[in-house]
């Protein structure tokens, strides 16, 4: 996802296959992975990943989007499902 938005009823996402309108009520689960890459055993950035599911179809959010982590939160409570462990 290049943009997300988010609205009372639902979020607009926009990526290189263009604009995504999904509903509250279409989200199915939200599910997320953190990642801490190390060099030489030291932390140098920690990384996330999250997926965004519907019946038909998944988005993904991660890093390239400013403070995914607090997006997904948002997602999540605004659709009414929690973040699940994504496995890698």
């Amino acid at each position: 996802m290049t943009e997300a938005q988010l609205f009372t009823h639902g979020m607009i996402l926009t990526d290189n296959r263009g604009r995504h309108e999904v509903r509250w009520n279409e989200v199915s689960e939200v599910a997320g992975r953190r990642t801490e890459h190390r060099l030489e055993g030291v932390e140098v950035r920690v990384s996330h990943h999250f997926a965004v599911r519907t019946a038909d179809t998944g988005f993904w959010l991660d890093d390239r989007l400013e403070k995914v982590s607090e997006l997904a939160s948002r997602i999540a409570n605004s659709a009414g499902v929690p973040i699940t462990p994504e496995l890698p």
